[in-house]
């Protein structure tokens, strides 16, 4: 009873060799994406590395997420948005308005809650909506000088975005 060798068991080695190391390739590169990604969520949420934005015109500064981006309306100069591309439900739009609107604007929102909150400084009311809609969910007008701002959007790190809201002294 000779026991018979294939002629080709070297080549079928190789193959269950490649294949093996494949697999522990392809682990290997699911595993290390998986850790850049839990990475750039929690570098998004640390404020270590977030961008300040800063406007004259406006009269205020913040710091923002370094994966987002600022979008500026020239038809529109006394707002801006704030945006992640990655989730564009996740947005926080700031505008400029008179006082006379705020009646306007609350009128328009359907108010669960309001709290009162300080915002750069100020008082401000922190309207609550429906958390079903992105874009009322969070409301906050802030009355200064001559001027209503109104902030709105819904982001996981909109209280962190808030809370480094500053104005800036007048031109």
């Amino acid at each position: 009873m000779f026991r018979v060798i294939h002629p080709n068991r070297w080549f079928f080695y190789v193959i269950a060799f490649l294949a093996a190391t494949a697999l522990v390739l392809e682990i290997f590169i699911l595993k290390t994406v998986s850790d850049l990604e839990r990475t750039s969520d929690e570098l998004a949420h640390s404020e270590v590395f977030w961008k300040t934005f800063r406007s004259q015109d406006l009269g205020f500064s913040l710091r923002y997420p370094p994966g987002w981006q600022i979008e500026l309306d020239r038809l529109e100069p006394r707002s801006v948005t704030l945006e992640n591309p990655q989730n564009f439900g996740e947005n926080i739009s700031i505008s400029m308005t008179t006082p006379k609107y705020e009646a306007i604007i609350r009128s328009s929102l359907k108010v669960f809650s309001e709290e009162k909150a300080t915002v750069g400084g100020l008082p401000a009311a922190w309207l609550k909506g429906d958390p079903r809609d992105r874009a009322t969910n969070n409301v906050i007008l802030i009355h200064k000088d001559a001027e209503l701002y109104y902030i709105a959007g819904s982001s996981p790190v909109f209280d962190k975005i808030i809370e480094s809201f500053k104005f800036l002294p007048a031109k």
